[in-house]
C-alpha cells in the first residue's frame, strides 16, 4: 500500500507543474505553489460540501492550511510522512484524495479535471482566525 500512495503521489505531482523551491516534501517528494494551493483548494471545497457526519472539520482544515503555509515558507524543510500531528494528517490525507483522483482510482469518480479547479480556488483561499474557530473564506476581489 505505501508504495501505491508513492507510486499516486509522484504521478500527481509530476502531471503538475513546478514552481518555486519546496521546502515541504511528502515522502521525499517536494510540494510547490500550485500543489499547495490545490490542497487549499480540495480543503475549502471540502468544507462546503454537505456530509453524513455531523463533525464540522473548518477549524482544522483552516488550522492545517495556515500550518502548512507556514512550514511552505520556512528555510528549513519538512518531511510531512514524518510528522504524527493532526494538520500533517490532515494535509498527507488531502494529498492522498487528491492523487486518487488524478489516477482515476477514486470511486466514485471524480474528474480529474476537478484537480484545475481545486488549484484555481485555492489561489483565492484565505485562513481567517477566529478567537474560537478558524476559517477558511474566499478573498473578494480587489475594486479597480
Amino acid at each position: 500500500m505505501y508504495k501505491l500512495k508513492k507510486l499516486a503521489l509522484a504521478l500527481l505531482l509530476c502531471l503538475l507543474p513546478l514552481t518555486a523551491n519546496a521546502k515541504v516534501t511528502v515522502f521525499t517528494t517536494p510540494l510547490k505553489d500550485l500543489h499547495i494551493t490545490t490542497i487549499k483548494g480540495h480543503l475549502y471545497d471540502s468544507t462546503k460540501i454537505k456530509k453524513k457526519s455531523k463533525k464540522d472539520y473548518s477549524d482544522l482544515f483552516a488550522r492545517s492550511i495556515d500550518w502548512l503555509e507556514k512550514l511552505h515558507k520556512s528555510k528549513k524543510t519538512f518531511e510531512i510522512s514524518e510528522l504524527k500531528n493532526d494538520e500533517a494528517q490532515v494535509i498527507l490525507s488531502s494529498v492522498y484524495f487528491i492523487s486518487k483522483v488524478e489516477s482515476g482510482d477514486y470511486i466514485p469518480n471524480i474528474m480529474p479535471a476537478a484537480i484545475g479547479i481545486w488549484a484555481e480556488l485555492g489561489q483565492l483561499v484565505v485562513v481567517v482566525k477566529g478567537k474560537k474557530k478558524w476559517k477558511l473564506r474566499i478573498k473578494k476581489p480587489k475594486k479597480h
